[in-house]
């Protein structure tokens, strides 16, 4: 699992869910595969929705969003709470209460997605 720092004053740190870099590894994955996760922490991967699944369903995390553009402009979203579902419910991704960032709240207000729609 790998984590990152925010950088700024709060200097928290991250559990990265997904990270993409360089093409280097397909997304294009069967149902099972974005159920276990795949690729390698030190490039790009998918963490998996059962382990984001325990992991949200002992504590609620707050989610950050971290995006980068093909120019390199850089840009984040920050929710106050998030957490999904067991797969019997389709993994549904619940988000609420926008906090900052500068790419601006990318939800409506408290969304609940289920993981096919979101997870490509």
């Amino acid at each position: 699992m790998a984590c990152a720092e925010d950088g700024g004053q709060g200097n928290q740190a991250w559990t990265v869910i997904q990270r993409r870099l360089d093409g280097s590894v397909n997304f294009y994955r069967s149902w099972v595969d974005y159920k276990t996760g795949f690729g390698t922490v030190s490039g790009e991967y998918w963490l998996g929705l059962d382990t984001i699944f325990l992991m949200t369903s002992l504590e609620r995390y707050q989610l950050r969003v971290d995006i980068e553009d093909f120019d390199r402009g850089r840009a984040f979203a920050q929710y106050s709470s998030f957490y999904i579902d067991s797969e019997s419910n389709s993994y549904t991704l619940h988000i609420s209460d926008y906090i900052n960032g500068g790419a601006g709240d990318q939800s409506t207000t408290g969304y609940d997605l289920p993981a096919d729609i979101y997870v490509m």
